[in-house]
């Protein structure tokens, strides 16, 4: 898995793919709780200045202060989830092919870190199962 971007200020970035969603919207929440509590009304903005591709488009032509409070970034993250719409079989299909063929263990990788990925891998197969199955 590549991971979410960040940006050189720490702000996670995100290209719009599906795939990635839910490791975005993880890192975005824990971005937000790393700000000052005074200032976490900037998160939400500070976060949109920092989407590119399809997830740009979904938040262009909004007012500038939509997201401008706290709780801002949690509204953020279900206008995106919105945005994707229903979740797909094939999102599911690959976290399914990734854990089942595409994560033995690698070479010089020791046991903890094999047992870490693998069960990271299963964790995003399970969210993407639930996602489907809720449909």
């Amino acid at each position: 898995m590549a991971g979410v971007q960040k940006s050189k200020d720490g702000v996670p970035q995100w290209d719009g793919d599906s795939a990635s969603f839910q490791e975005y919207e993880e890192t975005a929440l824990q971005w937000e709780q790393s700000i000052a509590y005074h200032k976490r009304y900037l998160a939400g903005p500070r976060l949109v200045a920092e989407l590119s591709g399809s997830a740009g488009k979904h938040v262009m032509g909004k007012r500038p202060e939509w997201l401008s409070y706290d709780g801002g970034v949690a509204h953020l993250l279900s206008h995106l989830r919105n945005c994707l719409g229903r979740p797909t079989i094939p999102e599911l299909t690959e976290f399914l092919n990734r854990y089942f063929r595409q994560s033995r263990r690698r070479r010089f990788e020791t046991m903890n870190q094999y047992i870490t990925r693998k069960n990271e891998i299963y964790h995003r197969a399970r969210q993407a199962l639930s996602r489907v199955q809720s449909h």
